[in-house]
């Protein structure tokens, strides 16, 4: 091969007649005096992290993210670069089936996006909290911000494909010694070429004179004469397959009718019915193993559903807040269904709020920061009204409360827990907690004032940050002077004194063989005053208003039988106290 004129800065393994490979513009930029800064390719995009001696060159696989889904947060950043990014990142999920998501406070693994000197992504999921770093200058264009997003989504360099080396030569003569780790040849194992043809267009495809010693020279140059490379602007139609191949975004396999035993088979639910067989014979994909497994994966005290659903068709196993959230991942995918969204998006403090029916958690009401589409959850009305229907739900009555000024919604039992979600939250000042911990049988402790419900004491389980709520004379002293219960709760006895109501007494419920809250003797003892009487035939202990009100109260149904409303409201345990509350009730109707 002749020797290059220009070998100062041209490898020998470069052909001479190198400036015919490249277009017309870039020829006249060689051609002329450039005075350009090295500065301007710290834009072209590092990865972070490469070792010049091995990573890319090695075996070093490529971690994707679970469910298509990459949660994101905003460091230190400007508005316009913020702005920028996200414009970036709906593009992305337009034109694949990418999903970015905001962090809320349960996923462990996310992006931190941060202004800086640099545009820096690593490659793929790495785990934990996971830096990406933009300078101004990768908003040359959409394809600048995406090339890092594509990073941190699993996607390589094009030009560190392993069968680069037949598209490109690589001018390592020019590159900066700095930089020799940003062209290295990816091995085979890693990532492969997914069967794609090598595309000069790529976003993910440097320029050719990124990180050169001299600019006026190249660091890469086509072995296709007259193409044109390092697209910054939008993606190639190459980028979109090459995403949606990497996140198997169009598989769909026939399930499989398999029997699994759940004793020893465990997967991750974003697995489940997603097209993609990962676990053995494919049992994940079978809709009936995904229907199983999702509904045990997460329950809450009540054995609803917290955070996950099957979509209906499929038996996929979706998080709720995938529910009308504007994202639909194929034909097939319901959940953008407003009618599907308000079934499903239920229990565990999920609401879907109107006119989208986008569904949130309750956490998310007018806490400062948009978690809708189209801002609903962060208008004061949606938030009263939605706060509200939470407290109409059955043993939640009185759980929730707003946080003023901006009337975020938010359980009781957080308040003075020692634990603060950010500089501004006021729920940890002693004045706040003793302002919202009312009613509903919620009092404050002594000393740190943390909020608690009577139920919690002496329940076997620590519940406050001191331990407070599980010392027997705690228990015994708080028990009988709960606000508004003081006459309702008893102390059952124990060597644990647990804070009980009297309705409790020989209701047919037993929770643990020390329970002796269904003895006969137990109910007829602690069962007195205040108008409550254990009944005659099986001694569970109710309150004269409970007498034919409508309601059955106990497990016979004896309280709205007429001859005993009559018998007893007259003539059991009659005092002062239940004649004024009486009155009460029916100056009400």
């Amino acid at each position: 091969m002749p020797v290059n004129e220009d070998s100062e800065y041209i490898g020998d393994d470069i052909p001479s007649g190198w400036r015919d490979y490249f277009t017309l513009d870039v020829v006249e930029q060689l051609t002329a005096s450039s005075s350009q800064s090295n500065a301007t390719f710290i834009f072209q995009g590092n990865i972070r992290g490469i070792n010049p001696q091995s990573t890319v060159a090695q075996n070093m696989p490529v971690n994707v993210w679970p469910r298509k889904t990459i949660y994101y947060v905003f460091g230190v950043i400007d508005d316009k670069t913020e702005q920028f990014t996200q414009a970036a990142m709906r593009d992305l999920e337009a034109k694949t089936c990418l999903r970015f998501v905001p962090r809320r406070t349960q996923e462990d693994d996310y992006l931190y996006i941060a202004g800086g000197m640099s545009c820096e992504s690593d490659i793929g999921m790495t785990g934990g909290k996971q830096v990406i770093i933009l300078h101004a200058g990768c908003q040359d264009g959409l394809g600048a911000t995406q090339h890092e997003l594509l990073h941190a989504a699993g996607i390589i360099h094009e030009q560190a494909r392993p069968d680069r080396d037949q598209f490109v030569w690589i001018n390592h003569k020019n590159i900066r010694s700095d930089a020799l780790d940003q062209f290295a040849e990816q091995a085979v194992p890693v990532l492969g070429t997914l069967n794609l043809t090598y595309d000069y267009q790529s976003v993910m495809h440097y320029a050719w004179n990124a990180f050169a010693i001299n600019p006026d020279y190249p660091t890469i140059i086509p072995k296709e004469k007259g193409v044109r490379f390092g697209n910054r602007n939008v993606l190639s139609k190459l980028d979109i397959q090459r995403i949606n191949k990497l996140y198997r975004c169009d598989r769909r396999k026939k399930p499989l009718k398999l029997t699994v035993d759940f004793s020893e088979t465990w997967t991750a639910w974003w697995k489940l019915c997603d097209g993609v067989d990962d676990a053995p014979q494919g049992w994940d994909e079978d809709p009936l193993v995904c229907l199983k497994m999702c509904e045990r994966l997460e329950r809450n005290r009540n054995g609803d559903m917290l955070a996950l659903f099957n979509l209906p068709g499929t038996n996929r196993c979706m998080m709720k807040e995938f529910l009308c959230d504007g994202i639909q991942d194929s034909e097939a995918d319901v959940s953008e269904d407003k009618a599907v969204c308000q079934k499903f998006c239920k229990g565990g403090g999920y609401i879907a709020i109107p006119p989208s029916f986008q569904c949130i958690n309750f956490q998310n009401l007018c806490d400062g920061k948009k978690d809708t589409r189209d801002g609903s959850d962060e208008i004061r009305a949606n938030c009263d009204a939605q706060c509200s229907k939470l407290a109409e739900v059955p043993k939640f009555e009185d759980d929730f409360f707003q946080l003023e000024p901006l009337g975020r919604c938010m359980m009781k039992i957080w308040l003075c827990d020692n634990f603060s979600t950010n500089a501004f939250d006021t729920m940890e000042d002693p004045e706040i907690c003793q302002l919202y911990c009312k009613k509903g049988g919620f009092f404050n402790t002594e000393e740190t004032k943390q909020c608690i419900h009577w139920s919690k004491l002496c329940d076997g389980r620590m519940d406050t940050t001191d331990g407070w709520d599980e010392v027997p004379d705690n228990c015994l002293s708080a028990c009988t002077s709960v606000p508004g219960l003081v006459t309702h709760l008893i102390n059952l006895p124990s060597d644990l004194p647990r804070c009980m109501l009297k309705t409790y007494l020989c209701d047919g419920l037993k929770e643990n063989d020390a329970d002796i809250s269904e003895d006969p003797e137990v109910c007829i003892k602690q069962c007195i005053g205040n108008g409550y009487f254990p009944t005659p035939d099986i001694n569970q202990c109710i309150r004269v208003t409970s007498l034919c009100d409508g309601v059955v109260d106990t497990r016979n149904g004896w309280d709205e039988l007429p001859k005993n409303c009559l018998q007893y409201c007259k003539t059991v345990y009659l005092d002062k106290e239940i004649f004024v509350e009486l009155d009460e009730i029916r100056a009400k109707k």
